[in-house]
């Protein structure tokens, strides 16, 4: 008789952090790298940075996730400058 071995297999589930378009949960086999969805979440008023794993370790978009563990990403935002102009329009 010969030992038939099935991998393990563990959730990568994404976290849009109050985003929206957050990408659907991926599978990653052990010993096997997964290449991460290169879906960016969007949230009004702010930018997207990049996504935090549950152990801390952070991953660009498309990066590849080697862990033999199943983590959620969230999603890291920065908010958005903006720069207001005054105009007197003839006053002081």
């Amino acid at each position: 008789m010969t030992a038939q071995w099935t991998a393990n297999t563990y959730a990568v589930t994404y976290n849009a952090n109050g985003g929206d378009g957050v990408p659907s949960a991926q599978t990653k086999t052990h010993d096997v790298a997964l290449k991460l969805s290169t879906t960016e979440p969007t949230k009004t008023g702010y930018t997207f940075v990049n996504w935090k794993a549950t152990d801390g370790t952070t991953y660009a978009p498309g990066a590849t996730y080697t862990a033999n563990a199943g983590t959620t990403l969230t999603a890291q935002w920065t908010p958005n400058k903006y720069t207001v102009t005054l105009d007197a329009t003839n006053g002081t």
